[in-house]
């Protein structure tokens, strides 16, 4: 593996304190053959000398000439070509941070399962590393993909979006130079949203990797560079994807789900998630639950506007020649 550069890309905003410790769990990275870019969306450039105390030459800073906003940036971040002529990439928000084999056990991962993304599990933290209090998962994934490294196909991942985002942008490794390009566009301004709508550009299996290597940080208060979304609005971002894609894959949709390890309790949420996408099947067996989200997604898609209707149209071919088999084998990496 030593001759596989992997190119980090860091957005990084206003959070100088919490970029240093994120640079410093790539320094402590036992795979050594990385290089980063921290893409600074302050006007007032505090990362640049964050940068620049680390004296590591294998980290570069570029300031944007404008400010693109968090989303903005982040999507800059999914750029599907290489900043530093790196070979696999990915993404680590400013306020995040890895444990030391990250990179090496990703690499492993997609060689052991012969793909070109890895999807790996994160643990929720506070930005100052403690658990954070009331969050249901410790991680990311754990309780939707199970606790087995697995092989999935795009279809089961975005199935996984009835729970979640399906992809995470924390948990994306990919590799360079293929047809993978998680880009969004500018259609979508909400960091939010983003994740839904990268995680339909999805077009190839996906290595799930269970075991969490990577911090994913939840805000001890109001300093976030991300955009705020009412739960009305995340809400309809669901609704509206996953109408898109039964609308496409049909049975198909409804059968890569079915795959899904699932709690007992995320199945319960993805059927009433389904159930608020209008999908009549999931009503049965009938109970008030599944009649009052069907009964609210109705009012939904009549009153509240789709925040994913240009992006939808615009790619609406970028899922239409994937595979769909949902066979993945498990196999320990």
């Amino acid at each position: 593996m030593d001759s596989i550069s992997v190119e980090a890309r860091v957005p990084a905003y206003r959070r100088p304190h919490l970029l240093h410790r994120c640079l410093t769990s790539l320094i402590a990275q036992t795979y050594e053959h990385w290089t980063a870019i921290v893409l600074d969306d302050s006007p007032n450039r505090e990362a640049q000398k964050v940068v620049n105390g680390l004296r590591d030459p294998r980290i570069s800073y570029r300031p944007n000439p404008i400010q693109l906003g968090c989303s903005g940036n982040i999507d800059a971040a999914f750029n599907p070509t290489a900043y530093l002529n790196g070979d696999w990439s990915f993404v680590l928000e400013d306020d995040n941070w890895l444990a030391p084999t990250f990179i090496e056990m990703n690499l492993i991962a997609a060689n052991t399962y012969d793909t070109n993304v890895v999807l790996r599990n994160q643990t929720i933290v506070q930005d100052d590393g403690s658990p954070a209090p009331g969050i249901m998962l410790a991680t990311v994934q754990d309780d939707i993909l199970g606790n087995a490294d697995r092989r999935f196909s795009p279809l089961q991942i975005q199935a996984a979006m009835t729970v979640s985002t399906g992809l995470s942008n924390g948990g994306i490794f990919w590799k360079l130079g293929t047809d993978n390009d998680f880009t969004v566009g500018p259609s979508i301004n909400s960091s939010q949203v983003q994740e839904f709508c990268r995680t339909l550009r999805l077009n190839t299996s996906v290595a799930y990797a269970s075991e969490p290597l990577a911090m994913f940080s939840l805000p001890l208060n109001n300093e976030t560079s991300r955009e705020g979304l009412s739960n009305r609005q995340f809400s309809r971002t669901r609704q509206a994807l996953l109408r898109h894609l039964l609308g496409r894959y049909q049975q198909d949709f409804t059968r890569a789900l079915a795959t899904l390890p699932m709690s007992p309790e995320m199945r319960q949420r993805s059927r009433i998630a389904m159930a608020d996408a209008l999908h009549l099947p999931s009503l049965r067996p009938v109970t008030p639950a599944s009649l009052l989200a069907a009964a609210k997604g109705l009012a939904k898609v009549l009153f509240t506007p789709d925040p994913t209707a240009s992006f939808s149209s615009a790619s609406a071919s970028l899922v239409a020649n994937r595979p769909t088999s949902t066979n993945s084998a498990t196999k320990h990496v």
